[in-house]
């Protein structure tokens, strides 16, 4: 399935999305320094007077344009947050209030600077509680718990974790605060966290918890399936996304309206669709996602992914290819439609679908212009990208260039069990290149 490296959680019919990050090196010391970094520090600071969610976002689009800027001022930041903090007479948060922290934390998480971004989302931490901001501490922790669990951080995901279930609040008992709210989502996101870590006993026995106590209910039935994949158990997997789908359809919940209820069933069913995948059961993988399309035509998405596994499996190859080039136009018609316009580049993964079905179709020297173009972008360094650039380029003759896509994707971010076997494939096709 494409695009499964992003990632993304379903909270009654909505997702969170983390952001692809990983555990790197902190940037290189080189200084900056004199008028430069005067400019840079003018420039940090001024981030604490932006309000409101859209400029905040149009500042990181600004920020994440340009790699060399960004990094300098995420590297000047840094280091006048550590002056800060070895300064005993200053405040150790320095000047960041919760915006500019948020920014820095933002795009330090863009660039893989985990360990940045993670300082960066504790000063916001700090600033909600002391703004006593309930909301802006949820998001603030949500930051933290979604850095750490997309970086493979799971043992300190799971501290976090702990650490917000253990806040105490003047309405806890009622439920009504946001954190109070957001705490059940938080355990979901624990349990997640430890079937990646392999503590899978204790995930189940959290999961069947909250299974017993939402008797009757459907929504955590999807959690069991999250950790029965991580074990290994795919056909389980699957029968409990089919359980979780039929107990959403009979669910008499009257506050979940049928608009919304539909929009869960669709993702239930595209999660199931993966689960098929990876069985092997093609057929029962490409039914689900055949209506899905149907249901909405205009998700890029179900398109795309459709369209990859015909041409995946060798499977009528020129209805794979009008799918793909399908999801890219409408993915350019809603980058049109929205404030994003000024970033108009198409979709990496869609550009991977396309050059894997013209490979598919022999067209290399096509497949190869739209695999180049989407390595070129930050999201398309992905081991199965370049897994695929390798495969064209062997089929071009180019064995060194072949070569180093396999390199590089092995020192690509991984975020599934999948890329790591992948991994373990592309390692036995380096041997084999470089005998």
């Amino acid at each position: 399935m494409k695009r499964r490296y992003l990632g993304y959680l379903l909270i009654i019919g909505a997702f969170w999305i983390g952001q692809l990050a990983s555990s790197i090196p902190l940037l290189a010391e080189d200084s900056v320094n004199g008028d430069d970094r005067k400019a840079i520090e003018t420039r940090i600071l001024s981030l604490n007077t932006i309000t409101g969610n859209d400029v905040i976002r149009g500042e990181l689009r600004l920020l994440a344009k340009n790699e060399n800027d960004a990094k300098k001022l995420i590297k000047v930041a840094y280091e006048m947050l550590k002056a800060a903090k070895a300064s005993p007479s200053k405040d150790p948060n320095g000047p960041f209030n919760y915006t500019s922290a948020l920014i820095i934390g933002r795009i330090a998480q863009e660039f893989k600077e985990v360990k940045i971004a993670e300082e960066f989302y504790r000063v916001c931490v700090d600033d909600a509680f002391r703004l006593q901001s309930p909301s802006k501490a949820v998001q603030s922790f949500e930051n933290l718990i979604d850095l750490t669990f997309l970086s493979k951080k799971y043992e300190e995901c799971i501290k976090i974790c702990d650490e917000f279930l253990e806040i105490k609040t003047p309405n806890d008992a009622r439920g009504d605060s946001p954190i109070s709210r957001s705490k059940l989502f938080i355990l979901e996101r624990k349990v997640q966290a430890l079937a990646r870590d392999g503590k899978l006993n204790e995930a189940k026995d959290i999961t069947r918890k909250l299974m017993e106590a939402d008797e009757g209910g459907w929504y955590f039935y999807q959690l069991l399936a999250f950790v029965q994949q991580e074990e290994g158990k795919l056909d389980d997997a699957a029968e409990t996304y089919l359980d979780c789908i039929e107990r959403l359809r009979k669910s008499r919940n009257t506050a979940l309206k049928k608009d919304s209820r539909d929009k869960i069933a669709r993702m239930l069913r595209y999660k199931l669709s993966g689960v098929y995948v990876d069985l092997k059961k093609i057929d029962k993988a490409t039914s689900q996602l055949e209506s899905l399309v149907k249901e909405d035509p205009e998700n890029s998405t179900y398109k795309n992914d459709l369209g990859y596994i015909l041409a995946d499996n060798n499977m009528k190859l020129d209805e794979a290819e009008k799918l793909v080039r399908q999801a890219i136009e409408i993915d350019r018609k809603k980058r049109k439609e929205s404030d994003s316009a000024d970033d108009d580049k198409d979709n990496a993964s869609y550009l991977d679908s396309l050059g894997w079905v013209l490979f598919k179709q022999k067209k290399y020297e096509e497949a190869k212009k739209y695999l180049k173009e989407a390595v070129d972008q930050r999201e398309g360094r992905h081991v199965e990208i370049y897994d695929h650039l390798a495969e064209v380029l062997l089929a071009l003759k180019d064995k060194s260039g072949a070569e180093n896509a396999l390199k590089l994707a092995l020192e690509a971010d991984g975020q599934t069990k999948r890329d790591d076997d992948r991994k373990k494939e592309i390692k036995d096709k380096l041997k084999q290149l470089q005998k």
